[in-house]
């Protein structure tokens, strides 16, 4: 169990590292600033972080441009990150290069899939649970961290049980298929 949680650390480490890098040496920033301006209207993007939000923000393109970037930036961090982890296990296995193609673009796919549900949990918690109820007042660094953190928590354990519930949903769905492919013969 500690080998695991230590290997989950180091996997979440090297993709914020990654991350980190994309944002710092991939210049995309200009691509994203002509995208809002040209094809986002204030009204539009006043809509669209009040979406996000739940409540009208005052800079909606700054908050834009704060959305899109992290999404450019997870769409190129995501590959890399794949191709790092495809590579150890290519040199932990002992394998030629070219056979871990499928393997490098099916973790890619999985890894998106797996992010972007973690947000969109993420925001309908967000924007689902009372927090004025529990914090009256929300002043301070450390409520905006308390909030953050109790947030985190139950998204982590809502993304656990729909993980689960997944895989025995296709573990039963193997099962049954099995079964009927043994009474076809």
């Amino acid at each position: 169990m500690a080998k695991h949680a230590f290997n989950v650390t180091l996997k979440f480490a090297l993709f914020f590292g990654v991350m980190l890098l994309v944002a710092k040496y991939v210049p995309y920033d200009y691509l994203i600033d002509r995208f809002i301006t040209e094809n986002i209207s204030f009204d539009q993007a006043v809509k669209i972080s009040g979406f996000i939000l739940g409540e009208l923000d005052p800079g909606a393109y700054e908050a834009m441009r704060d959305y899109i970037f992290i999404v450019v930036n997870i769409l190129i961090s995501v590959p890399f990150f794949s191709a790092i982890i495809t590579g150890l296990n290519a040199l932990r296995n002992k394998a030629k290069p070219g056979v871990h193609f499928q393997e490098w673009l099916l973790s890619v796919l999985r890894r998106l899939m797996k992010i972007f549900s973690f947000i969109l949990l993420f925001w309908i918690v967000l924007r689902l649970l009372p927090y004025e109820y529990l914090f009256r007042e929300p002043e301070g660094v450390m409520t905006y961290l308390a909030l953050a953190a109790i947030n985190l928590t139950i998204t982590m354990v809502a993304y656990c049980m729909v993980k689960r519930l997944i895989r025995c949903t296709l573990k039963d769905t193997i099962k049954s298929g099995v079964v009927m492919d043994r009474e076809r013969i």
